[in-house]
């Protein structure tokens, strides 16, 4: 299939009269490229390599001659093309270029095959393939004829001297210092295509990588400075492992910068995303969920986990409290209800003994005392009895787990999911704009503010303040300041890193980085943090004795407040009995009537 764009006229000539460098490029094309199913020809003029390539039928070629090229040329869908350019000079190779890399067929591991239109000599293959690598491309080749008329392929290795025969280093006095090396080959002996596509990136020999981290907020550190591999002390501890991983398994060497952590309420790009934004760093070492990745190059995922509910805990249930945790609003209720029939039971059949006397037989049942009260009748006896059995359980259970009321601490019933957050207790809700997706319930929408993704340090003494995010922003805080963190997360999460786009090295680094995965040292070493965060927690608490208090005054104060209730009760009855016989003593019988009739 051909197809010309731009209305290119076409001149077809005789393959006896095409050049020689183009009869070794149709060479090239479909004996070491025939897996390539689409070509994408820029020519100036001459297009004599055109028949050569429709006789072979490997390729869908698709033609274009001149910029810009237009953008519904752009839109057309051709997958993963190879790519062939015969520029008239550096500047328009630069040009095609940048118009090729706003297309959807922009790919910088496809080779582009770039042939000498001007019979240069091969003099401009340096600046042409400099150019190249310039957009990040990793195989590029330029053909041309030699000063002794020999056909001859040039290509380069932009990290490291390393080249399988029969590649030859191209000397150069102003060798850069970064690795980049020159090579070239003859076209007219040897099987042309061996070692054509060697693995530039298999071999880094130290090569430098630039990569950008956010550190903890107690280091200091200077914008745009560039740093040594000594920061890998100060940086986060998972970020650190994964660098220092990185820089073993790929043998390279980093140059780091440091910069904010790239969060803006604004969605503006800001921090490190700046940086790999325009370039300046490869690879931002800062783990991040794929939540908070915008739209920037991701890595191969290497942690799993996962968005937690972090709130402060609610302090330890009072005694009062774990009792009637404990036995039960039903058992509660049941013991006043059977309080208050006994009650009216003393009183009804205790004829001159009332109300003061039946509030302490009360008294007396509660604390485990005998009653004054007679029982004469089978049906006092029955009763009582049921009323004794009752309570004995009562008695038996509280006395068993007094010990416990008084002196084992219990955390009040933490948030455990977004449901919780409902209570009345919690007036805000903070989370990063990640977050704001999960919060669908009107009422958390009206407590939710969107802040930091590290939230965590805004709940801190704020009873009534909870925090939604990336467990590993808040797990040391959580240790540290002894707050809770939900059992299970409301979302799971992938963490990433992020690279600027057209890295030519991020297909080696997601090779590493499913090794890494694969192999679980991520999750091995957040276990390991995990692990010993809490046995560092518990060794505090075993130090402050927080598992089990000494009694003291407070823990034992449900004990006085009963005791208060009961001689409040004691003397209102007092005051009303003195009243009633009072009253009774000044009201004339009738035996004082007949003796004293005036009264």
């Amino acid at each position: 299939m051909l197809s010309s764009i731009n209305g290119l006229n076409m001149k077809i000539l005789e393959i006896n009269d095409e050049p020689v460098i183009k009869k070794m490029a149709v060479k090239i094309l479909t004996k070491c490229y025939s897996d390539f199913k689409s070509l994408i020809i820029y020519a100036n003029s001459d297009l004599s390599i055109v028949e050569s390539l429709q006789k072979s039928s490997l390729f869908a070629v698709t033609i274009i001659s001149n910029l810009p090229i237009n953008n519904q040329t752009i839109d057309q869908q051709i997958e993963s093309p190879l790519f062939l350019i015969t520029p008239n000079s550096q500047m328009q190779f630069q040009e095609i270029l940048l118009a090729f890399k706003s297309s959807k067929w922009w790919n910088i591991k496809t080779p582009f095959i770039i042939l000498d239109e001007l019979n240069q000599q091969c003099e401009n293959a340096r600046e042409i393939l400099e150019t190249a690598w310039k957009m990040n491309i990793i195989k590029s080749f330029f053909l041309c004829i030699n000063s002794n008329q020999a056909p001859m392929i040039y290509t380069y290795n932009p990290y490291t001297n390393r080249a399988p025969k029969p590649w030859k280093i191209v000397p150069n006095n102003n060798q850069q210092s970064n690795g980049w090396t020159m090579y070239s080959k003859s076209l007219k002996k040897g099987k042309i295509c061996k070692s054509l596509n060697f693995d530039r990136t298999k071999n880094l020999d130290g090569s430098i990588i630039r990569a950008v981290v956010n550190l903890p907020l107690n280091y200091s550190w200077i914008p745009n400075k560039d740093y040594n591999e000594d920061l890998l002390e100060k940086m986060y501890a998972v970020d650190a492992l994964i660098a220092k991983a990185l820089k073993h398994s790929l043998n390279i060497t980093f140059v780091f910068n440091v910069e904010e952590d790239g969060f803006d309420r604004t969605e503006n790009i800001t921090g490190f995303y700046k940086r790999l934004e325009n370039g300046v760093s490869d690879i931002a070492i800062c783990l991040r969920s794929r939540y908070m990745s915008r739209d920037f190059q991701m890595s191969y995922s290497l942690i799993y986990s996962g968005l937690y509910l972090v709130t402060n805990n609610r302090g330890f249930y009072t005694p009062l409290e774990k009792i009637k945790n404990y036995y039960g609003l039903v058992t509660l209720v049941s013991i006043l209800i059977i309080l208050s029939m006994t009650y009216f039971v003393i009183v009804i059949s205790g004829r001159r003994r009332r109300w003061a006397f039946a509030g302490f037989e009360i008294l007396r049942l509660l604390i485990n005392t005998g009653l004054h009260s007679r029982m004469n009748t089978l049906a006092k006896k029955i009763f009582f009895a049921m009323i004794f059995l009752y309570f004995m359980i009562i008695h038996a259970t509280f006395q068993g787990h007094l010990a416990a009321f008084l002196t084992k601490n219990e955390y009040r019933k933490n948030v455990e999911k977004l449901e919780d957050l409902k209570d009345s207790r919690y007036n805000v809700i903070y989370g990063g704009p990640v977050i704001t997706p999960f919060i669908t319930d009107p009422l958390l929408k009206k407590k939710f503010v969107v802040s930091h993704p590290n939230c965590g340090p805004l709940i801190i003494g704020n009873d009534s303040a909870a925090c939604i995010a990336d467990i590993f922003w808040v797990l040391k805080l959580v240790f540290d300041n002894q707050l809770h963190l939900s059992r299970e997360p409301i979302s799971g999460t992938v963490y990433v890193l992020q690279t600027r786009d057209d890295w030519p090295l991020k297909e080696r680094v997601d090779t590493f980085f499913m090794w890494f995965e694969q192999s679980q040292v991520g999750i091995s070493f957040f276990e390991k943090k995990l692990k010993a965060e809490s046995e560092r927690q518990k060794k505090v608490l075993a130090m402050t004795g927080h598992n089990v208090r000494p009694v003291s005054l407070a823990m034992v104060s449900f004990g006085f407040y009963i005791l208060i209730m009961g001689l409040s009760f004691a003397t209102v009855v007092f005051f009303v009995e003195r009243r009633w016989h009072g009253k009774k003593l000044n009201k004339p019988t009738r035996r004082s009537r007949i003796i004293n009739p005036r009264r």
